[in-house]
């Protein structure tokens, strides 16, 4: 246990490589929670905010 504790914070290339990991599995999870109603709030707003942008005359 303390062994691995001395090599992490020893190579400061290990203690980026956990941050880098942490950091991704992050945000797998952000996207995981926040990606599906994101989506489905931008594609039902892109189209209306595409028809006032640029209204088309009909």
């Amino acid at each position: 246990m303390s062994q691995k504790v001395v090599m992490v914070t020893g190579s400061s290339s290990g203690f980026g490589c956990l941050i880098s990991e942490a950091r991704a599995r992050a945000g797998h999870t952000v996207t995981a929670a926040f990606g599906w109603p994101v989506w489905a709030m931008f594609i039902g707003w892109f189209p209306s905010w595409l028809k006032n942008r640029y209204p088309h005359h009909d």
